[in-house]
């Protein structure tokens, strides 16, 4: 949803940042992107996204009426792409991705729980464990 509804004057070019707006806990959040990301959207709003609409939204439908995508048909769109290259889950896997190789790299509990934008830490524990249960069947080979 919040990529859904994600605008051209949220993303910081200069500073290689987006601020994710009106969340459920009413706090923004300001994520880095990486150059990688930038070069992905700046190719996008260049070649991908329709010429000539209002909308301030970055994300549109490519069929007929041509308008903002809906959080629903990001996430169907999301799907549809993971089912073609055989990852299995939705939209949701992108977050426990990014959470697992924020945890995978060094990064605290804290940090990911800040760049998650999660209020409770509670949440954010969820993902120590599964990286707990994947380094054990790295390390051990354990399937427990």
């Amino acid at each position: 949803g919040e990529a859904a509804k994600l605008e051209i004057d949220d993303i910081n070019w200069d500073k290689k940042l987006v601020v994710i707006k009106n969340r459920k806990n009413r706090n923004d959040l300001l994520i880095p992107l990486t150059d990688q990301v930038l070069t992905a959207l700046r190719r996008y709003l260049e070649r991908g996204r329709p010429k000539g609409v209002a909308s301030k939204r970055v994300f549109f439908k490519v069929m007929a009426p041509i308008g903002p995508v809906s959080p629903k048909g990001l996430a169907q769109n999301v799907l549809r792409y993971f089912k073609e290259k055989g990852v299995r889950g939705g939209a949701h896997r992108l977050r426990h991705t990014f959470a697992q190789r924020l945890l995978d790299s060094g990064s605290s509990l804290d940090q990911v729980q800040a760049l998650l934008g999660q209020a409770s830490g509670n949440s954010t524990r969820v993902y120590a464990k599964t990286s707990m249960v994947r380094m054990r069947k790295f390390v051990v080979g354990d399937e427990h």
